[in-house]
């Protein structure tokens, strides 16, 4: 049983490790994509009232809606002045986008996932249907500005997981010391046979026995408490660390590692201590 709870924690100290691995990538490959599209130059646009632009005919005259990264948008009308001698700057926003993002972002995905609908995950519709190769090229500095944003904000994201992550890994380490301390003691103590040992010996033991007991019960009551808690920071989502470790843990036998631990460690002090007692009423 001791090995079985080492191995439970050590299996997810290596899946933490995996998502960590995953995270870091992911938050170099949006801050490569951000520094990319930062350097594209947008279309020059100038801004004109709505009653005006209605005027103009509808290849010069575009009317552009973002979100501004809270539950508001903002209509732009303006006039674009294209470059015709520039690459199709969407094009490479969409280059970019494959070279940085789109492998991080499917990596874990058997099929190849199209362009578009990585976009549409990670950056929103709005923006995917702007950088759709079948709408004109309009790379104004409104798309500009949404697409950094997004991108800003899913780096924000990542690095809340990194917080997570940093979290669980200390919960894992902690509970994972106490294990190795409690097996360590056992080990040694059970070189001596029961049989040998006198009354007041067999007392101390079951008490020792009764004192660890009460430390796996205290990292049940404290892991409880950190699964109870908020994960979110920088971010309007509120995320409790019990979603986020049913989500690292989904695919795994034990979805709650450290509780699996300390439950299997209370149960082997448990059955160790019942054999103490055993000899103590014998003894009485």
């Amino acid at each position: 049983m001791g090995a079985v709870t080492v191995t439970v924690l050590q299996t997810a100290l290596d899946r933490v490790a995996e998502e960590q691995a995953a995270v870091t990538a992911g938050a170099t490959a949006f801050e490569r994509f951000e520094s990319g599209v930062e350097e594209i130059e947008p279309s020059v646009a100038v801004n004109i009232p709505p009653s005006t632009a209605a005027t103009i005919a509808p290849t010069t005259a575009t009317t552009t809606t973002f979100t501004d990264g809270g539950n508001n948008t903002t209509p732009a009308a303006s006039i674009v002045q294209h470059h015709p001698n520039e690459p199709d700057a969407t094009a490479r926003v969409r280059t970019l986008f494959a070279e940085t993002i789109h492998p991080y972002s499917t990596a874990t995905i058997d099929e190849s996932e199209p362009l578009l609908e990585t976009i549409i995950e990670e950056l929103g519709p709005d923006i995917a249907t702007a950088l759709s190769p079948t709408t004109p090229d309009q790379f104004t500095p409104a798309l500009k500005d949404a697409i950094c944003n997004s991108a800003t904000q899913r780096r924000t994201e990542l690095e809340t997981m990194t917080h997570a992550l940093e979290r669980e890994t200390a919960s894992l380490t902690e509970a994972a010391t106490a294990v190795d301390g409690v097996l360590e003691w056992l080990e040694t103590v059970d070189e001596t046979p029961l049989a040998s040992l006198g009354f007041e010996t067999l007392r101390q033991r079951h008490e020792a026995l009764a004192a660890r007991r009460v430390c796996c019960e205290r990292f049940v009551e404290e892991r409880q408490e950190t699964l109870a808690q908020t994960i979110a920071q920088g971010t309007p989502a509120k995320t409790v660390h019990r979603e986020f470790v049913e989500y690292l843990y989904q695919e795994q036998r034990q979805s709650y590692p450290v509780l699996a631990a300390m439950v299997a460690l209370d149960r082997l002090c448990g059955t160790c201590q019942r054999v103490v007692r055993a000899h103590l009423v014998r003894r009485a």
